[in-house]
């Protein structure tokens, strides 16, 4: 049994830092590009904004269906993982869970927003996660 709700927070805490870190991947892309043109427009002042996209037109393009891939395989897990949690039959584990796993919340603005404490939370969060069922097709897709 313990080894199950162990599985289960392990798989839910490493859908978080995917998030997490596709939020923090999207951010460096995003000052990548802008420093990248910086930096071609200094080193070839003439060039256009034309010149600067065509010249990487494929590699972005690359770039950004890899970004577009990994986005809908995330909102696919991301729905699975939602209708899980709404299939609970307590509320609070429900609350818990969506707010920790969907929303991203810290613990202590959870406890807040439900007027627990934290200890609390931690304890819902606990039972939630045994009656948290993994879907089959969540844990092939790992």
């Amino acid at each position: 049994m313990l080894h199950g709700v162990l599985h289960k927070a392990l798989y839910l805490h490493i859908f978080k830092m995917r998030v997490d870190l596709f939020r923090e991947f999207f951010i460096l892309f995003i000052y990548n590009i802008s420093v990248y043109f910086f930096q071609y427009s200094i080193r070839f002042p003439t060039a256009t904004f034309h010149d600067i996209l065509v010249r990487d037109a494929v590699e972005l393009e690359m770039l950004e269906e890899k970004l577009k891939a990994e986005r809908y395989k995330r909102m696919k897990v991301f729905e699975k993982i939602s209708e899980q949690i709404n299939k609970l039959e307590d509320q609070n584990e429900i609350d818990v869970l969506f707010y920790r796993y969907i929303r991203q919340l810290d613990w202590w603005k959870i406890a807040e927003r439900m007027n627990y404490t934290e200890r609390h939370i931690h304890r819902i969060h606990g039972e939630a996660l045994v009656h948290f069922e993994l879907p089959e097709a969540v844990i092939e897709c790992q």
